[in-house]
């Protein structure tokens, strides 16, 4: 008769077996401890495991459980649990699962770098920066570790950072294209020269993405080249039309570029990137009301987490300033209830909140939006078109303001009615917009429109509106020179 090993020599086995891929093997002597009574206390733990193995999530955080109900705090059986619930694509319980076992064991690399991970994969990149951090402390030489902490950081608003951790990546694995070209794209935001995004092309020719990183580094008629190879290799994808599109018009080749808008339109009838005005632009449309809000929320979404810094640092911006000072002098004192329209990162509403008695924020970019909740000023932000969003409030507001909004739209006439109608009886809306010259708006050659003063006041006067201000102001530089704008603030009786 075959000799009966002890409980402890069958785990230590099964444990062994499944270290080495050996399931089946573990799964037998899973068994034979199945019938032992009491239950061998980890047995559980090791079910748990053969089943995560398996590919099994469910079943996996069945036995999870009860491993953890017996040792709550056992971070073996608390990390497993974690991977079970994202083998079920339950994210959320995932999450916490891993924020539950890094309150236990804060030290536990390999959770902060699955977390982290995780949140690459959702696309939250900025939350995904201090798992990776933590995790880096531990795994400096992991390639892959480093260039996630990079796409985490450049999200995070941290170029130099990035850039930082790709060039590690490069180090620790040169023969991978995508560290590369990460780096390439950040050099590029910080006007730093560098060979990476040819490297990445040379490591990886029949990836769209680094031909496309690779054509923005270099001039324009050498440009072509590798944005027609990534519109071969991507023929589907809107971007890759685009930028060949942007290249041809700085090369005159306006037909050509006509061309490539429109099949960019085709791929994206929801105009992301903004082709329909540049087909306007080229004379090959009429000019639209407004831009598109799929463009206009990819715009800011791609920006909010460098937009402060863009904008105060490169820009001298200074709109909230312009609209609290003109506030003042029209004798708008507060306390109000007041909406930021079009609210970005919050930097009005940071200005006129010493003017709220309530301040609520409407943003078409959900990460910008995300920045303005964050700067903790605001008593909602909500994601929307500020024009379905201010019809929707009716007379619930004293002041309504648009700090360099309206630059996106054309036609003003729908902003004004339902900015009237969001306004209690005399209530006032501030705003500022680029100054244009003749009777009405025009496009202009950076895709902005501009206004004339004479338009504004018409308009003012047809949806009901008097004029308290209208002048002349400055509300920021663009290549060192400062763009003319106005200054609005409008009373409604």
């Amino acid at each position: 008769m075959k000799e009966q090993i002890s409980v402890e020599q069958a785990l230590s086995q099964a444990f062994a077996h499944l270290d080495a891929g050996r399931i089946e093997q573990a799964r037998k002597l899973a068994r034979s401890l199945e019938s032992r009574r009491p239950e061998p206390q980890a047995l559980p733990y090791l079910l748990g495991l053969i089943s995560l193995k398996e590919g099994q999530g469910k079943k996996a955080a069945q036995h999870l459980s009860r491993a953890l109900a017996k040792t709550p705090d056992a971070v073996p059986p608390m990390l497993a649990m974690a991977r079970a619930q994202i083998q079920q694509n339950r994210l959320i319980e995932g999450i916490t699962a891993y924020r539950r076992l890094l309150a236990v064991a804060p030290d536990l690399a390999v959770a902060w770098r699955e977390l982290g991970d995780l949140h690459i994969a959702g696309q939250d990149f900025a939350a995904a920066a201090m798992p990776l951090r933590r995790s880096a402390r531990v795994w400096t030489a992991l390639a892959p570790l480093r260039n996630n902490l990079g796409i985490a950081e450049r999200a995070s608003g941290n170029p130099e950072r990035a850039a930082e951790e790709f060039r590690i990546a490069v180090i620790l694995d040169p023969s991978t294209a995508k560290p590369y070209a990460n780096l390439a794209g950040v050099q590029r935001k910080l006007g730093q020269a560098g060979r990476a995004a040819e490297f990445a092309v040379r490591i990886a020719p029949e990836d769209a993405a680094c031909r496309i990183e690779y054509g923005q580094s270099l001039p324009d008629e050498a440009a072509i080249e590798q944005f027609a190879e990534a519109v071969r290799l991507l023929p589907d994808q809107a971007e890759p039309h685009w930028l060949l599109g942007e290249t041809l018009v700085r090369l005159g080749r306006t037909d050509e570029a006509a061309v490539t808008y429109d099949r960019v339109l085709s791929l994206d009838p929801a105009d992301s990137f903004g082709a329909q005005l540049a087909l306007a632009k080229l004379g090959q449309s009429a000019v639209p009301e407004r831009a598109s809000a799929a463009h206009v929320s990819a715009l800011y979404d791609q920006y909010a987490g460098s937009f402060d810094q863009d904008l105060l640092g490169n820009l001298d911006y200074r709109g909230p300033e312009v609209i609290l000072d003109g506030l003042r002098r029209a004798g708008i004192a507060g306390p109000c209830d007041i909406l930021d329209a079009g609210c970005g990162t919050g930097l009005a509403g940071l200005a006129v909140k010493p003017l709220a008695r309530r301040l609520d924020g409407i943003d078409l970019s959900e990460k910008m939006a995300d920045q303005a909740r964050a700067r903790g000023v605001y008593d909602s932000v909500a994601v929307g078109d500020l024009v379905p969003e201010m019809a929707g409030r009716s007379a619930s507001y004293d002041l309504v303001i648009a700090a360099d909004v309206l630059i996106y739209l054309g036609d003003l006439a729908p902003v004004f009615a339902a900015a009237r109608t969001a306004l209690r009886a005399a209530g006032h809306f501030a705003f500022t917009v680029e100054r244009g010259e003749g009777e009405g708006y025009t496009l202009q050659p950076t895709g902005r429109f501009a206004h004339a003063d004479s338009y504004l006041r018409r308009l003012a006067g047809e949806t009901g509106f008097s004029v308290t201000l209208l002048e002349p102001t400055v509300t920021r530089r663009e290549k060192g020179d400062p763009v003319p704008g106005l200054l609005c603030v409008l009373s409604r009786p």
